[in-house]
Formats: C-alpha cells, structure tokens, sequence
C-alpha cells in the first residue's frame, strides 16, 4: 500500500536497503550467515492493522508478502548464469520489472460487478475500480496454517471494526478507497461532524438549523485539539465540564457555566439572544486566529446506519480468489495486460493476521474506555509471520531477531534461486553513535550511517555507497497562538508568520546540511527529487517546469514579461538558470521581516482593543528544541540552531533576546508532542514514502483527517484559494481554463480525485486520467507553494545518505535504483560465513578501521 510515514531523522536503524564492497575474498562459506544491526529506537507495534511510524517496520515488513513486487530488469532476460547465480553484470542500470509473487493473476472486473455495486457506465468504460486477485495455493503461515482469500476479509473486517477504530484503518478509506469501508468502521454512529464540511464561512452558516454549538464532544476541532493539549480539563470537577473550563482558563472574558449555556444552541439563537451572544463574543475574541473559525464550535449530525460487512467492497468468491471493489480507479494494468508499476505500488498487498492468533490477543475496553485493543505483534509470542522471515526473538527495549521462515512460500520459487541467503537478522538498540561506531569497527555489526564526525575518514570509501529517497527533512515550528501563550515560555512571535519566514530566509542550507549531515542535500520544496509524476518515462516531479517555478515564487523571484527572472538583485535569461542559482537566502530581507514581526508582537491589537500579544520585554524569548534521545547528532542540530538565532537577531530589536532549550523526553510520542504544543522546534521531520505519487503526498500536509500534519492548528479547510485550472492545449478536462474559490483541502481533493468521498462543495475530479498531466503539476506546485508559505515546516534537507558497509556481505550491484535500492536483502551476497567472519576480524586485531578506510 502507499505509507506516508512520518519519520525523525535521528532515528537510525542499520536494515532495509543493504550493500557492501568485496573485500577480495571469493570462496563463499558454507555455514550460519548472519546479518547484524543497531536502532536508537526499537519497535513497538509491529502490527499491519495499527503500527504508529517507521520504526515499527523495522520488523513488520519482513513477516508479509506482496501480491506484486518489482525486480531487476535483465538484459534479455538472462537473470541467471549457467551456474544458477544471479547475472549481476546483466542488470539494466535503472529499470525494473514488475512481477507476481503471492499472487498468480489479476483480472479488472468493473464491468462484471457493475450492476451489484452500482458502477456507472462511465466507471465501467474507466475501469480499475473492481480487482480480482487470484492467489498462489501453497501460502502458509510460519506454523504451516494455510492461508486462503478468506483470511484477507476477515483480516479487512477486523481492520475496519468499529469497536477497535484501528489507526491503519483510514487507509482502506482514504488511500484504497474499498467501497463502504467508511460507513462500515461508522456504523451505528453518529458522528458530529464539523459544520467546516457544509460551510465555507461564517456568514453562510449562521441560518443553518441543523448545526448546533459543542463544547463537550471530542469530536469538535476545539475539543480535539484540548484534549490532546490539556486533558488535564477534561474531566475537571466543579461547574461543567473541562472544556469549558479550559475556555476560561485560557483567557475568555466568560464564565464556564455561561459556555456551557451555549451547548447544544443554533447559531441563530445565539445571536438572536443578547446574553448568549455576549458569552460567544467572548469566546470567539479569545479563540479566532484566522477567518471563519466560529464554524470550529459547531457541529452537525452524521449517523451512519448499521452495515453488515458483506457491503463493504471485499469477498472471497472461492478459496484463492479476492475481489476488491473500490470507489477511486487504481490503473494496475497496461495496455497489453501485462503488471504496470501501480500493482506493486498502490496494491502490492492487503493487511494480513493469524487469525486464531489475533482473535486470542484481543482485549476488551479497559476502565474509562469504549474501545478494544489488541496485544498482536507486540511481542514475541503474538507474533506470526507468511513472510521470508520470522520473529525468533525479542526484548522490550533492548534486541531482536528475524530468522528464516521456512513455510515461506518465496524460498521454492524458481526467480528467487539463490536469493535471500541471509540465514538471521539481529538488532541491538543502541543510542550513543560513539558505541555504534565502536561496535561497526569491531565487526559486531554490519552496516552504519556516515555521521559528520566520521565523514571525513570515510566519505571515500570502498565500503560507503550513497543512495537518494523520498524523505523531505524540515524545520518545523510551532504557529498555535493559543500554545504558544500556554507554554508560557515568551515565544508568541512564533505565531508570526513574517518571523517564521525570517528563519526560513537565513537558513544557508547548504551549510547546515554539510554540518549537521554527511551526505544530505539541500532541499527547498516539501517534494524531494525522489518523487516521480511518470514511473514509465522516469519524469521527476521536482525536475519539472512548473516545480522550479513554484518554488523560484517561494524565495522572492519573479517572472518578467519576457521570460526572464529577477531575484530583485539579478536577473536571469530563464527559469532553468534562476532555478539554478536559487539557494532559499536572503538575510537582508530577513532581518526587515524580524522587524516588522517585532513590531506586530509589540503593538498589534485584538478586536476588544486590547493586546494580542503577551510579550515581556524584560524576559528572554525561549524556543523549546525537542527531540526523542540525547545524542550527539541531536546536540548537534540543537547547537547549530542556536547559533543561529544569536546570529540572525545581531543588529536587531531581538538581539540578545532569543535561547533555546534542549528536551530529549519526547521519546516515541515526539510527533504527538510537538502537534499538542509541548515544544517549539522539531528538527529533523518530515515524510517519506510515496515515490510514485507526489500529489498525494499532498496528503501529509493538508489533510486534516489523515492524522499526519505537524500544523494541526492550520484550518486548511478553510483557507480559501482563488486559482484558475490551466488549459492544456488538444486536452480538454472539466473545469479547464474556469477560476475556482475554494478551501486548500478541496483543492486537494480534487486533485486526488476524493472531494465527493470526503464531502467536499467542490467536487471535481481531477486525479490520474481524469485531468491532463501539465494541468495536475501544476496544480501541485501552486498547493506546494502555498504550504511552504506559511513557513510551518521549513524544508532543508532531501535523503541522500551515506551509509559504510561492512565487509562481511557484497550487493548484486553498486548503482542505486529507485525501484529495487542496492538490492535488499533479497540479493545480499556473503562473502563470510559467520565462523569465518569471526575469524576474519581476529585476524585484523579486532579492529577493522584500516580496512575500512580503504578507498580501492
């Protein structure tokens, strides 16, 4: 499935996309191979239905298979040599082949589903709304259960089951949208939805009798984000309830029981009655920091009715065949019926559990809760894998270890001879990089990351291979007024969207990657160059014309009526050379935002008259840098920004007047902390994933309802856009060449073809083949400049990472491919076995540093 994982980027772990060089050996041992690694942050929750971040992947990934997957193209078609080893040398240098693997077929069955799902005669010409998934008949889970299409449903049900409300389960309704997944997770509810989905302003929905004030439901976007903040009001004893409370605590000239006279009130009531009016004043002068965000107190009522899963889009129409019926197209074919890259990228699998296993490690509610949980791969014992390998051990906190599963189907397929040689994999959490290294040199394990303070030893290295991803690493910042104020630390200035673009326009990108990373590159845009808008054709969206322009807007430039572009101090012939010496700089203009933002901060006045700001002259101003470990990598992030500051503010009102402090406690829960304002700077942060959908990725920053964003307090289904949609000539599409006013997250979902599904007033679709590919770029750069606009995450780095790799195991190729990375595990050569690798570093006194240092 397509994962858009929020990642740290201090969090290292020494598995995935393995490679090393050939030390010279060539007799290959015979014996136990074992791949060794380290993580500073060990997994959690390794389950498909509910795993949290990247880490918990660590494991997950190698207990699943995929109905598809990509390989190496070979040069005519000879992937083996006559000796039955793979024909490294006939590798074709960037391609890839997508190919079947749990499954044998794959039919698009739109027209034959047609009329019992409601498919229209437009859908069914389209096609790629219905699959049917044929499976191979010899899959078995480690134990030897044998696996059958039924257990896909039954693990979809449990996915989606209303009393678990999973958090993978959006998934199945946002990303893969299964027919009824939605009303089927719903059932039985009725879920007050925001008044935001019927109304665009204030004005409109004053008239509107089904919407009623709620302070009280979780369910509110107010009551959302104070839970999270501060559930310390929730259940406070006393007069009402906490949400009330909490308004009153946070500054609303009213009392809790005059909000609590509102609950459950129309709009039109409470403006019609003096006394009412007089409590919402209060509360709306204490809470608004955009327009329209009255509509964040009201509600209306959604109920979803009882659904029996059998309308839910996914059955077993026999015992290895599944059918998927979805309400958004997934082109999986080509033309000539042959695998295209979206079987492997969109719907490589379908979430999977033992299900004598699962149902043992359910768990009913537990005192205070209505919702069920489940223990199922968080441990050892709950674990079950249809995977190349198999949990065999596991410490909280400590280790693990995947060895091979051998029920694994993948094993006896003729393509995968003399493949997966890796016998285990062992994983130490280790948090201090010193002992990493120390570790890495001494041969206990294989793999480590080029660290700043190693880079110039061993940055030329046979052993180091470089290798890009998908991963956009930012400078976050807190922008939540009300936050900012209750943190109490002085730091409202970061509510200024001038000050935020101050930082953005200082920041010499180059720098700060060179010092705080090896092989990082400077990134500008929210989409790295790892991001392809055609997979076929290896078009990369951030190479695009329209992709440069965007972003040349984002840094001060502008085009001229003859092409050319300034950047106020030089002009350039054309984009290409503007985007060429675009570097995301210009401090003197950061300065002059520094100062218009202190002027805000000091005299700027609510709608009473009175301060906005609570800004204390005589106390420094303090920026909370948050983190998961102390380490020196974390340090030295903490360092850099810090001198920053200092430097950024000298000749300034700020002067002297900025720090920032060091918070290593976040752990594991840093992503929540940082949205609920428990800190101000998360360095770092970012996405990954994706690589064959930049519009998607979208997602990550603008959809309120995928749980992702960092800036939970940005309204983007309220901040309005006026944009016209290109005309594209001999390309004719709906809406084509008209000018639209609508929120950010219909523009999205328009653009991903969802803003029906999602209750959007506009609700054209202009997703893959339903609108022309220049006219959805640039779409795309116009939504990417406006999220970098607010300067809530400042992007700075791209992955591009340097990893040493120990000399114990070769890959199959040193050129790095989008598709199948350095090979994976799954073309790791041994060059020792582990007695002989014993052995090999004895020999070298314990100590491999010279042989690493090596450079040919």
């Amino acid at each position: 499935m397509k994962k858009l994982l929020a990642m740290l980027l201090v969090v290292v772990v020494s598995i995935g996309v393995f490679a090393a060089c050939e030390p010279g050996k060539t007799d290959k041992g015979v014996g136990q191979y074992t791949y060794r690694s380290t993580t500073t942050v060990m997994p959690s929750d390794w389950n498909e239905l509910t795993y949290s971040d990247n880490n918990d992947t660590q494991i997950m990934n190698y207990l699943s298979s995929g109905f598809f997957e990509y390989d190496y193209e070979f040069k005519d078609g000879k992937k083996f040599l006559e000796n039955g080893e793979v024909n490294a040398d006939a590798i074709v240098e960037g391609s890839f082949t997508t190919n079947y693997a749990a499954a044998t077929a794959l039919r698009d069955v739109t027209a034959e589903v047609a009329d019992k799902w409601g498919y229209t005669d437009k859908q069914v010409a389209t096609g790629g709304y219905a699959w049917e998934i044929t499976l191979r008949e010899d899959l078995c889970w480690e134990n030897g259960d044998p696996i059958v299409a039924e257990d896909f449903v039954y693990t979809m049900q449990e996915q989606l089951a209303p009393e678990f409300q999973n958090m993978r389960a959006s998934t199945y309704y946002n990303n893969i949208q299964i027919h009824n997944a939605r009303e089927y997770l719903y059932q039985k509810q009725t879920v007050g939805t925001s008044a935001s989905r019927k109304h665009k302003t204030w004005e409109s929905a004053t008239t509107d009798d089904e919407l009623y004030f709620d302070i009280l439901s979780n369910n509110t976007t107010f009551g959302s984000w104070a839970s999270g903040k501060y559930p310390e009001y929730k259940d406070k004893a006393g007069e009402g309830t906490g949400w009330a409370w909490l308004i009153y605590g946070l500054g609303a000239k009213t009392t809790p029981s005059a909000v609590l006279a509102l609950q459950g009130k129309k709009p039109a009531e409470i403006l019609a009655d003096e006394t009412l009016k007089a409590t919402w004043d209060a509360i709306i002068a204490m809470w608004r920091e955009e327009p329209n965000q009255e509509l964040d107190f009201f509600l209306y009522d959604v109920y979803y009715p009882e659904l029996s899963f059998d309308k839910v889009g996914i059955y077993a129409p026999s015992t290895y065949k599944i059918v998927v019926v979805m309400d958004s197209p997934i082109a999986c074919l080509k033309e000539d019926g042959s695998l295209s890259y979206e079987s492997a990228y969109s719907f490589s699998s379908l979430p999977l559990v033992h299900k004598a296993t699962y149902e043992k490690c359910k768990r009913a509610p537990s005192e205070g809760s209505t919702l069920w949980t489940s223990v199922y791969h968080s441990a050892q014992g709950e674990t079950m894998s249809w995977g190349p390998y198999k949990l065999t051990y596991f410490q909280t906190d400590k280790a693990y270890t995947l060895s091979r599963n051998e029920k694994w189907f993948g094993y006896k397929l003729g393509e995968n001879k003399n493949q997966y040689k890796i016998d285990k994999i062992q994983c130490e959490k280790v948090e201090e990089q010193s002992t990493r290294w120390s570790m890495f040199l001494s041969g206990q394990t294989d793999a480590i990351g080029l660290d700043v303070d190693h880079k110039d030893d061993y940055r030329n290295s046979k052993y180091t291979k470089y290798s890009s991803g998908t991963g956009t690493f930012s400078i976050n910042l807190q922008g939540n007024l009300t936050a900012l104020t209750k943190s109490e630390r002085n730091n409202e200035i970061l509510a200024i969207e001038e000050f935020r673009k101050a930082v953005s326009l200082w920041i010499d990108r180059d720098h700060y990657n060179a010092t705080c990373y090896t092989a990082a590159k400077s990134c500008y845009g929210i989409l790295s160059p790892g991001y392809y808008y055609d997979v076929e054709n290896g078009l990369v969206y951030r190479l695009n014309k329209f992709a440069k322009e965007g972003l040349l807007r984002c840094y001060g430039f502008t085009e001229n009526a003859d092409g050319t572009w300034t950047d106020g101090a030089n002009t350039y012939d054309d984009y290409e050379a503007a985007a060429e010496a675009m570097n995301g700089m210009n401090r003197t203009l950061s300065k002059q935002l520094i100062e218009k933002a202190y002027e805000t901060l000091t005299t700027a006045v609510d709608e009473t008259g009175g301060k906005l700001y609570n800004y204390d002259d005589t106390q420094k101003i303090t920026f909370k840098y948050g983190t998961s470990v102390d380490n020196v990598s974390t340090r030295r992030g903490f360092n850099y920004l810090t001198d920053m500051f200092e430097e950024m503010t000298k000749g300034t009102s700020l002067e002297g007047k900025i720090e920032l402090v060091f918070d290593a406690s976040f752990g594991s829960n840093w992503a929540k902390d940082f949205r609920s304002g428990a800190y101000e700077i998360a360095e770092g942060t970012g996405f990954s994933g994706g690589a064959f959908d930049p519009f998607g990725v979208l997602q990550c920053y603008v959809d309120p309802e995928a749980d992702l964003m960092y800036s939970t307090w940005w309204k983007t289904d309220k901040e309005m856009l006026t944009y016209t949609m290109p005309v594209v000539e001999g390309e004719g599409y709906e809406g084509a060449g008209q000018t639209f006013t609508m929120s950010v997250y219909n523009w999205y979902c328009c653009l991903n073809g969802i803003a029906e599904s999602r209750g959007q007033q506009e609700t054209y679709n202009w997703s893959n083949g339903f609108a022309p590919v220049d006219a959805r770029l640039q779409l795309l750069s116009k939504l990417e400049e406006v999220v970098i606009g607010h300067y809530y995450s400042i992007p700075v780095t791209s992955d591009y990472s340097a990893t040493v790799y120990g000399a114990k195991f070769s890959s199959i190729s040193d050129d790095y491919n989008t598709f199948m990375g350095f090979g994976g595990i799954r073309y790791y050569q041994p060059n020792f076995d582990d007695a002989e690798w014993s052995q090999y570093v004895k020999a070298h006194g314990n100590n491999l540093e010279s042989e690493y240092k090596k450079t040919e």
